[in-house]
């Protein structure tokens, strides 16, 4: 020890006191004599006080408080008491960025329910004006199962027997298929070579035979149906289609106010004191490393995404009976896979950057508003009466 720090043998013995006082100081430190200097910063308002009277009480038992080293540390310990206390920014632009968007693309979507829903509307008035009419219809045996589901679809509310002819078709079509499916794979576990396979056969045949049993029923249960019952069931499903469509733009619309109250919340817990920042350095740090992680697997689909080149247009040569020739530039059909690919990869880009920037100001916001504030006070405060 040199003479200037024998002079202030008691001041630096209170100095390396306070250079322990942090609880992320561990026992082997302390018994070191040495610590990273990250470990000092307090985390509690009690290892603050602990720590500016240490300082205090070195400064009044200094033989010589001009020493420059001793000053020095003085001054370093009171920067780490002066950060403790003090209130830092935390919140982040590019994570508001990141809510934005989202919030925008909820309302533009929601948007676009609202505009289903008045479509869908349209449709219950239709069917609420539908005349009475026999809805009388047989079961018809059919061989053919090649058969589009959407055929005839928009006009199945032409009419209760356009309807009621839509699904029996579909019924029908379903009940045929299933039927000929389970005696086909009953036809193959009768030749199969092994028992696994001819048990494997025989489940899918039962489960084909379940199925035509399902919609030959549903059949039937629609086919019995008179004008009224077709009508109510017509009205069900096309004011389902509406509360549907309702629903799906309410919830689109409830996570676009969410994050529009997200954000200003967000913005109010982004302002911890410094024994917080010290006290959760792990999670600031994990937080981060997802942020940046997170935002640079976003930027590699989006910017993959922006830069996939679309494919040359083909050069084709056409060459008529009379000996004319002509060539001709046509759009090469396999860009339509690539423009596909392209807005994918960018959606996914877009996707994870807002699912990101969303999710972590969630966290944040709900842990700063816990630890940044004392509710307790604040609350007995508001119960208070006022004299």
């Amino acid at each position: 020890m040199d003479e200037q720090q024998q002079k202030n043998y008691d001041a630096w013995g209170y100095l390396d006191q306070a250079l322990f006082t942090s609880s992320h100081v561990k026992a082997k430190d302390i018994k070191m004599g040495s610590t990273d200097w990250d470990n000092v910063y307090p985390t509690s308002p009690e290892e603050i006080d602990r720590m500016e009277d240490l300082i205090q009480q070195a400064q009044a038992s200094a033989d010589d408080p001009n020493d420059e080293q001793f000053n020095e540390r003085i001054r370093d310990l009171k920067e780490v008491v002066h950060y403790s206390r003090k209130r830092h920014r935390t919140w982040k632009l590019a994570l508001i960025a990141g809510s934005i968007l989202g919030a925008c693309i909820f309302w533009y979507f929601s948007n676009l329910d609202q505009e289903s829903v008045q479509n869908r509307q349209k449709d219950v008035k239709i069917v609420e004006l539908w005349q009475k009419a026999d809805t009388t219809i047989a079961y018809q045996k059919m061989d053919t199962v090649l058969w589009e589901r959407n055929l005839n679809y928009n006009e199945r509310l032409n009419g209760a027997n356009a309807y009621k002819a839509y699904y029996l078709t579909d019924y029908n079509q379903r009940a045929e298929s299933s039927r000929l499916n389970s005696a086909k794979y009953k036809q193959q576990a009768d030749t199969a070579s092994t028992d696994e396979r001819k048990k494997a056969y025989l489940k899918s045949s039962e489960k084909e035979q379940e199925d035509y049993e399902k919609y030959k029923k549903r059949f039937e249960e629609l086919a019995a149906k008179d004008f009224k019952a077709v009508k109510e069931l017509a009205l069900k499903d096309t004011q389902g289609a509406v509360d549907s469509m309702k629903s799906s733009s309410n919830t689109k619309r409830a996570w676009m106010i969410y994050l529009i109250v997200l954000i200003p919340l967000y913005i109010i817990s982004g302002y911890p004191r410094g024994y917080i920042l010290s006290r959760h350095r792990r999670q600031a740090s994990l937080m981060r490393g997802l942020q940046k992680w997170g935002f640079r697997l976003a930027a590699f689909f989006f910017g993959v995404g922006l830069a996939m080149q679309l494919l040359p247009d083909d050069i084709v040569k056409y060459r008529y009976s009379n000996g004319y020739t002509e060539t001709r530039r046509e759009v090469n059909p396999a860009n339509f896979i690539y423009i596909v690919m392209k807005i994918g990869l960018m959606v996914v880009g877009v996707f994870i950057f807002c699912f990101i920037s969303v999710f972590i100001m969630t966290f944040e916001t709900v842990t700063g508003l816990i630890r940044n504030f004392n509710w307790q006070e604040i609350l007995s405060k508001k119960t208070q009466p006022q004299s």
